[in-house]
């Protein structure tokens, strides 16, 4: 059994792509990395989306770090080959 992941943000345009992306993959799973520095705002315009979309995003988030700048501090690593360290370094918690 396959899964399809629909990596989105906070943004108009990733979640009109999941739109898109839910016409043709009606199980896809809408995930989300919390940067914890979007504006509140930001925040408003995802719960929106999740009832327009009739789905929730699944947020993944470091338990580890409160921050992207405090990876990238603590971590001595911005990105590279391997990947963005805030990125490689969150956790499932939604």
């Amino acid at each position: 059994m396959s899964r399809v992941i629909c990596w989105v943000s906070t943004g108009a345009a990733s979640m009109v792509a999941a739109r898109f992306m839910l016409m043709e993959h009606p199980d896809a799973l809408l995930v989300r990395c919390e940067t914890m520095n979007e504006d509140e705002d930001n925040y408003r315009f995802e719960r929106d989306c999740e009832r327009w979309l009739g789905r929730r995003v699944t947020i993944l988030r470091s338990e580890k770090f409160g921050s992207v700048p405090e990876v990238w501090q603590r971590e001595r690593y911005l990105s590279g080959v391997k990947g963005a360290s805030c990125s490689l370094l969150c956790n499932y918690v939604d």
